[in-house]
């Protein structure tokens, strides 16, 4: 028989492609290549791209389902295929499997092929035979939200965990196994595959368990990760197996050959597989992305700490029992364990080399070393609770001392009891200890929280030695917090200090965290009232964290506590907007409405650039240039560099300090001319060019700018309608100004700045923000629903970004729209070219829907949703959208495709000019939304606003 493979097959589904072939006759230590390329193989010249390599024989084998895979000691299973589709059969596990996921960037049409080599054989590699070993014919793919494949019945269903709680529930070192070692039977409820940053190589699989009640959804996923050999190089027998433990977070890039390689590289492979559960929970199942909470004991709560502390802007609290805070090499009399050889299993000799993250550079025990990690008192790490026993014979006791106080340090939230226990004495503690365990549900990423410090009720801990320090102790121990208010001009929380042995009179500090809407600045002077006496003056320190020192509690009685700041008089007012409708168009006279083309997001940054856009058909300019993010308005009063003669608009400099007006960008400039290369120096000092040319009658306009470089955000945000500026010219540090102190972008936090944008609206019914190329920008969703949550003025996301999508194909948001919307959050949808619009392409962009041509109707309509965008504003269009609760309908101007869009994806398509689709209030939860679309063969695509049910 020859050596060979056949009939390749590739199906796409859900941002994945699955390979599957034959495998005849190969040697035994054959490695498999998957390649993928735009153009058949066979085509001369066709670029081909590795997308995994070191692939197995036999990869449709499900060594989940094997005890071998797991236990050292444990006889093979008889061979049983993966499963890769809801409700499929195995396949067969002689064959060959490989799972591509699409990249951000992967949209489009591809072949894909496989390739085999052989040491044995003497086969570098084989060549490409369509029909054979390649794909005939392409498979159109596309980046989407990749699903599990569902191992029980019934399947999931989009919103299935809508608006519940998320915990990520993590098992111990000795845990992970797909099958139950002593009844053989599997174990895990779904199957993922990994993209190529979630593991050693693309494709890999991974188990979790997946349980859904009223009020949660709860992942346990499995870490064990298949290298095809056992690690017997590890110093834990329980990895002299094929399918080994990472201790939740990373391994050697090298671990499928050896790991005791010259220089010792790993990488963070598990906890992106984590955060990837986490989004598709959160985007798929609807779960809130505010209440996601880390959960378990041993090496399950190191996790914990690690995972947290790594990515606090996405964990509300964390409940770790016995976990490892520091990976040392440091010994402790009543532990046998050495912490840092836990991560040495799977990364390689760390006691003989350093072992370096791959992203950074860092050293790998640094990164992993949570005393630092939560010492960072300007960011709002998660809140934790957890438990130590001083006899710990795995978790050595000498670690625990220096987090304990690096937390304390840095006025985060901690509580940690601990006794003379060993490694379960978790179940052996208080109560009101064990009630931690459901405490962490209070707290939500979207809400603020007290993180006590230096309170007198604490035990001491001691240096680290176990018989040194209260034998039994705690720290934070019944410090508790209710009914918070938390406004722009007022906070107030109710606290209590109580618990079984607690000594009054108690005191501690108290720091306010995650502020929502009370934020404060250095130097600020609040008013602060205790409740059980008079009001006095608090001062903001220059960290800007708002710390209440040495506040007593003489008994159980819960002590109330009020902030307040004194408003601005010389700002306007500023009151949250009211909701955005729900129901767009319902005051619109379709029959007399004027059509208005505009965009939110148009850079124009000469007369030519201003000349295209007119030439592009926009009626109503709303300009949005940056560096700086000021508005050109009214354009014929302005140069296209009128702002480095003219800013009057304050920046703030590396230090977080407001500096004001004037700034002689030629004097401040020229002090450091001489470090500027020849080309800059040239330049210098500035001149100020020639107007823009005025605009032709007819042509509205209105103020705009887009925003970035906020302090606690990555975002980019428009302002149409708005007269606010910031940052300063310099983009990209050309002219070292960010060098000498004075960082390019806004700087505020982005709560502050749309506070500010929005005070200076033009019309104050009219205008708003706009969230840019949240897919660009890989904006997580939990940011953005809190965006929109903030304020109603806060309008929608960009559905579509031209410049974004010709230049990294991430333009398109459209399944992140909608993954917003099944939160039943309305949220409009913009459509825009920034920088890229040409007459062969069109240009992106949003049709007003007015009853009059003004600039302030254009307005209203944005902050109405009174408008629909467009892919190319080539005429197709709307005529008319009505929904009354139970029908939806619609009609274009010429014959398209239209489709009706909810939660569950398209619920109706028809050819014409005309749909309708019926529903009744009991379906409401079902569909969450409706939306429309129609698109024609000129590739215009053309969106209503959402109708939120």
């Amino acid at each position: 028989m020859s050596q060979e493979i056949r009939n390749l097959d590739g199906q796409y589904r859900h941002g994945q492609v699955f390979l599957q072939w034959e495998e005849h006759a190969l040697p035994q230590d054959t490695t498999l290549q998957v390649w993928s390329s735009e153009k058949p193989f066979s085509e001369p010249g066709a670029e081909k791209t590795l997308l995994a390599a070191n692939i197995h024989q036999g990869s449709a084998r499900d060594w989940w389902q094997d005890p071998a895979s797991f236990f050292k000691d444990a006889e093979p299973a008889p061979p049983a295929g993966f499963v890769i589709q809801d409700g499929g059969q195995p396949l067969n596990p002689r064959n060959g499997l490989h799972v591509h996921t699409v990249p951000r960037s992967g949209d489009g049409e591809r072949y894909y092929a496989i390739t085999w080599q052989s040491e044995s054989g003497n086969v570098k590699e084989q060549p490409f035979l369509p029909g054979q070993n390649c794909l005939s014919a392409p498979l159109a793919v596309k980046f989407a939200q990749v699903l599990p494949v569902s191992l029980q019945s019934p399947p999931l269903k989009r919103g299935d965990g809508l608006g519940k709680a998320l915990v990520l529930s993590f098992h111990g070192r000795g845990g992970g196994a797909g099958v139950n070692q002593k009844t053989g039977q599997p174990t895990g409820t779904h199957l993922w595959f990994a993209d190529a940053n979630q593991g050693w190589r693309e494709g890999l699989p991974y188990k979790f368990n997946l349980s859904i009640t009223d009020q949660e959804v709860r992942i346990s996923p499995f870490d064990r990760t298949w290298i095809n050999r056992p690690l017997l190089e590890s110093p834990d027998a329980r990895d002299h197996v094929p399918a080994v433990c990472s201790f939740w977070s990373g391994y050697n890039t090298n671990i499928a050959q050896n790991t005791n390689t010259t220089e010792l590289q790993v990488d963070i492979f598990v906890e992106r597989y984590l955060l990837a559960l986490i989004d598709w929970a959160q985007n798929w199942l609807g779960a809130d992305s505010n209440r996601c909470y880390l959960t378990g004991a041993s090496m399950g709560g190191s996790v914990g700490i690690s995972l947290g502390l790594h990515y606090p802007e996405r964990f509300a609290a964390i409940h770790a029992m016995v976990p490892i805070y520091r990976y040392t090499w440091e010994e402790c009399s009543t532990s046998k364990a050495v912490s840092a050889r836990r991560l040495a299993c799977a990364s390689g000799p760390l006691q003989d080399r350093p072992a370096k993250v791959r992203a950074n550079g860092k050293n790998f025990l640094e990164y992993m070393d949570g005393a630092l990690n939560i010492n960072r008192p300007l960011v709002d790490t998660p809140p934790i609770f957890a438990t130590n026993g001083r006899r710990d014979g795995s978790i050595p006791w000498v670690n625990n001392p220096p987090f304990y106080q690096a937390a304390n340090d840095a006025r985060q939230a901690f509580a940690v009891f601990w006794n003379d226990g060993a490694h379960g004495m978790s179940s052996t503690a208080p109560d009101d200890v064990k009630q931690w365990g459901q405490d962490i549900f209070q707290y939500r990423l979207d809400q603020s929280f007290p993180a006590f410090s230096n309170c007198t009720d604490n035990r001491k801990y001691g240096t680290g030695d176990p018989a040194d320090g209260d034998i039994t102790g705690w720290i934070n121990r019944g410090l508790r917090w209710s009914d918070i208010k938390d406004t722009r001009w007022e906070y107030s929380i109710t606290l209590q200090a109580d618990h079984p042995e607690i000594r009054y009179p108690v005191r501690t500090d108290v720091t306010l965290r995650r502020l929502q809407l009370f934020r404060v600045h250095p130097g600020e002077t609040l008013t602060l009232n205790l409740g059980r006496g008079g009001e006095s003056t608090l001062t903001v320190p220059e960290d800007g964290l708002l710390t209440l020192r040495s506040l007593e509690f003489p008994d159980a009685q819960p002590l109330a506590i009020t902030i307040r700041r004194t408003p601005d008089a010389t700002r306007k007012s500023n009151l949250p907007g009211s909701e955005r409708p729900r129901r767009p168009y319902h005051d619109l006279d379709w029959s007399t409405a004027v059509r208005v083309k505009s965009t939110t997001h148009v850079h124009v940054t000469s007369n030519k650039r201003l000349r295209e856009a007119l030439a592009a058909g926009l009626d109503f300019l709303t300009i949005s240039n940056y560096y700086p993010s000021a508005p050109y308005y009214p354009i014929a009063e302005f140069t296209p560099n009128y702002y480095l003669f003219h800013q009057q608009h304050p920046i703030i400099d590396k230090d977080w300090k407001l500096v004001h007006p004037p700034f002689d960008w030629n004097q401040i400039v020229g002090q450091w001319k001489d470090k500027l290369p020849p080309d800059l120096q040239k330049r210098l000092p500035f001149k100020e060019a020639a107007p823009f040319d005025p605009l032709p009658p007819g042509i509205l306009e209105a103020p705009n700018a887009e925003h970035h470089s906020f302090r606690d955000s990555s975002a980019h945000l428009n302002s149409p309608g708005s007269l606010y500026r910031s940052g300063h010219f310099d983009a990209r540090n050309k002219f070292l100004v960010t060098d000498h102190g004075w960082p390019v972008g806004n700087r505020r936090f982005w709560r502050d700045a749309c506070d500010e944008m929005i005070a200076e609206l033009l019309f104050e019914d009219g205008g708003g923000v706009t969230i840019n190329h949240p897919h660009w920008s890989n904006m997580p969703l939990r940011l953005v629903i809190n965006m929109l949550d903030y304020d109603a003025r806060i309008l929608g996301i960009e559905v579509y970004n031209h410049s974004a999508q010709v230049g990294r194909k991430t333009g398109w948001s459209e399944q992140y729209w909608d993954n917003i919307l099944s939160t039943g959050r309305q949220c409009f949808g913009f459509f825009v070219p920034d920088w890229y619009f040409s007459p062969e392409d069109g240009c992106a962009m949003n049709i007003l829907l007015v009853q009059e041509r003004s600039a302030q109707a254009c307005l209203q309509a944005y902050r109405k949703g009174n408008w629909y965008g467009c892919l190319k504003g080539n005429g197709l269009g709307f005529d008319k959208i009505t929904f009354d609760g139970k029908r939806i309908t619609a009609a274009v101007n010429r014959p398209a495709t239209l489709k009706v869009i909810s939660r569950q994806g398209t619920v109706l398509e028809s050819t014409g000019q005309e749909i309708a689709f019926e529903l009744s209030p009991e379906e409401y939860p079902n569909h969450v939304f409706l939306r429309l679309t129609a698109s024609d063969g000129s590739g215009e695509c053309i969106f209503s606003q959402p109708f939120m049910l």
